[in-house]
């Protein structure tokens, strides 16, 4: 387990190292685990990847590297759960990304992500932010601002003691749809950290066959995320999972 002080690799972090070929640290915590640098022998080659001291299992090798690989091509970026824009900076500054767009709820932290976003004009102009709580269903709804941290915050919290704020609420399969018919011909990365609303958003676009036009997804779950992996499994994705049954995350990406 993680050790006190210790903090918790951030997948945005280490995708950067990778996609930059910097020096890998030797250890990682990833979810609360302890990951160091093995060298890995299959299929005749040598590689380097993370090994989990407690648990044996290796963390990225096919996964990681494939969605390092797919931001070298021509990729539109869907962020769902924008929040101050970290992740949506991040991906602007990969050259072959042509376009991201991010859909943060809360109205101050999408400020907090405009700002960020102007103090970084050399890619701002590839980033589409909206402010709309991404769900089911479409609609404006009062919504309890349910922490002060902008990365706690999720749209279910029902306690009344706290200040409300009113949404504006889109349905997943709707935006998803505009971003695809807008870029027919070029590949698509969902990321999807929205403390919750994976649930509602995975369901909206399981109504439909947009998946198909999905390539590779990053997000993070807050509850067993196993009928989120049956759906993917339906659309012939790979995927890698790290954490706890409650927390952890998901790369997917197509097999094809």
């Amino acid at each position: 387990s993680k050790r006190k002080g210790e903090k918790n690799m951030k997948l945005i972090d280490l995708l950067n190292k990778i996609a930059n070929n910097e020096e890998l640290p030797k250890k990682i915590y990833f979810y609360d685990d302890l990951f160091e640098l093995h060298q890995v022998e299959q299929y005749g080659e040598i590689y380097t990847d993370y090994k989990c001291v407690n648990e044996g299992t290796m963390l990225f090798k096919d996964e990681i590297i494939k969605i390092t690989m797919l931001l070298n091509e021509e990729v539109v970026v869907v962020d769902f759960g924008m929040n101050i824009g970290v992740a949506s900076l991040f991906f602007a500054t990969k050259e072959k990304v042509k376009a991201v767009y991010g859909y943060e709820a809360f109205p101050d932290t999408y400020q907090q992500a405009l700002d960020n976003f102007a103090m970084n004009e050399t890619v701002i102009n590839k980033i589409h932010p909206y402010n709309f709580a991404i769900t089911m269903e479409e609609g404006d709804r009062d919504i309890v601002v349910s922490h002060t941290s902008t990365a706690s915050r999720n749209i279910y919290s029902t306690d009344e003691s706290k200040t409300k704020v009113k949404l504006i609420c889109k349905s997943a399969k709707s935006v998803l749809k505009e971003v695809a018919d807008t870029y027919p011909n070029t590949k698509l990365l969902i990321k999807c950290d929205t403390e919750g609303a994976e649930f509602d958003i995975f369901q909206s676009i399981g109504e439909t066959d947009l998946l198909n036009r999905v390539d590779a997804i990053i997000m993070e779950y807050h509850n067993s995320p196993e009928t989120i992996l049956e759906l993917l499994d339906g659309y012939g994705f790979r995927y890698w999972r790290m954490g706890q049954e409650q927390l952890g995350m998901i790369v997917a990406f197509k097999t094809h």
